[in-house]
């Protein structure tokens, strides 16, 4: 657990705060919307076709604010709509955290073809330019935002049979960083969280999380932290959270 959660002076608070986690069914979005609404904030996140009744009967048990919607942001007129009903049915949105799970897949690149390329790079990049399209004028508006988009170390570091997801990854930052300039000076922060392989079991120098932690959770708090006002003065960064599997 991150050492800024000890401390009763910079306890998280996301109080009347809406946010929109994307993919928040994944393992990592879910993670990351149980932080911040156990946090305060009133958490929606989407879906598009998978059967999330088992993952709704887990969150029905607690008293977490968690609503999901079914939504293809791929189609921008469907993000529009999502977008509008949120706001309707819950108010104006505060955060969006895109936890998007990009395609791991394992392609070599002389193997790799179009649809493989564009599964990467469209369907992850759209994604960004969908859901921030919609909302970042309207932070801007009322002078409070806070963006996080998760990448990964393999934008710094690459990886063999990867080039798709590299680029993806790579040109998630690349956006972060642009976007950040824009709309720094109104109140909205854009950062990135770039998480080690979090599906892979890889032996890092950092032996400080415990075998039954899961490394989802330390994402969760960072991304926690980064939605809050404690972390105005934050933005256009890339924060790895890998236990030094890569270093930079």
């Amino acid at each position: 657990m991150l050492l800024w959660r000890l401390s009763d002076n910079m306890k998280i608070d996301l109080n009347n705060r809406i946010a929109l986690v994307i993919s928040g069914t994944s393992k990592l979005g879910t993670a990351i919307c149980k932080q911040l609404s156990e946090s305060g904030a009133q958490v929606i996140t989407n879906y598009q076709s998978e059967d999330i009744h088992e993952w709704q009967n887990i969150l029905s048990k607690s008293d977490l604010n968690i609503t999901a919607i079914k939504s293809d942001i791929t189609d921008f007129d469907e993000c529009v709509k999502l977008v509008d009903k949120i706001e309707k049915d819950f108010g104006p949105i505060d955060i969006i955290v895109n936890s998007n799970e990009l395609n791991n897949s394992l392609v070599p690149f002389n193997e790799m073809d179009i649809e493989q390329w564009n599964d990467a790079i469209t369907g992850n990049i759209d994604i960004l330019f969908n859901v921030c399209r919609n909302v970042a004028e309207r932070m801007c508006n009322r002078g409070f935002g806070r963006i996080i988009n998760i990448s990964s170390i393999i934008s710094r570091m690459g990886a063999p049979e990867r080039s798709h997801v590299a680029a993806a990854n790579s040109g998630i930052h690349g956006f972060s960083m642009a976007l950040s300039q824009e709309v720094g000076k109104k109140g909205v922060t854009v950062n990135t969280v770039s998480p080690g392989l979090l599906n892979q079991s890889i032996n890092t120098p950092t032996k400080a999380i415990p075998d039954n932690q899961n490394k989802e959770n330390e994402v969760a708090y960072l991304v926690d932290f980064l939605c809050s006002d404690l972390a105005g003065h934050i933005n256009g960064a890339d924060i790895s959270i890998n236990g030094g599997e890569y270093l930079h």
